[in-house]
């Protein structure tokens, strides 16, 4: 059974990936030795889970995913300006990489038998509440 089946984790980008470290029981650095990256990177769900992921984003962080929106850029000009306008403490909070980056700790977490992190009203639930496919 693949990860996305066991996780059930589609709309959650970066949970998968987190779940495998998790399983694996992977220490500092092992991940990185995947030549082809993490799970969600490789998932052949990966772009409507990303797809999904974006618009559960824009659910929990409108304001702010409405004002990225408007920027006329999105290539290493986007990720410069997102660091700018949105660094805090030098770590970066651009909502689409930051929610991603909680998934795939909380994938972690639960791969390794616990649960996911207390985010307030952000906290996963787990099992996961399932996402919907965007329809494009």
């Amino acid at each position: 059974m693949s990860i996305h089946e066991q996780a059930k984790c589609f709309g959650y980008f970066g949970f998968g990936g987190g779940y495998e470290i998790g399983i694996n029981n992977w220490g500092p650095g092992e991940a990185a030795k995947k030549q082809d990256g993490l799970y969600c990177n490789t998932c052949p769900l990966n772009k409507m889970c990303w797809a999904a992921h974006r618009e559960r984003v824009r659910v929990l962080f409108p304001g702010l995913v409405a004002y990225i929106e408007t920027w006329p850029e999105k290539d290493d000009a986007y990720m410069r300006r997102c660091e700018r306008e949105f660094s805090k403490d030098g770590n970066l909070v651009e909502p689409y990489s930051s929610v991603m980056m909680g998934n795939l700790e909380d994938g972690v977490l639960v791969g390794r038998g616990g649960v996911p992190k207390a985010r307030k009203h952000f906290t996963l639930s787990w099992p996961l509440t399932p996402v919907p496919p965007v329809e494009s």
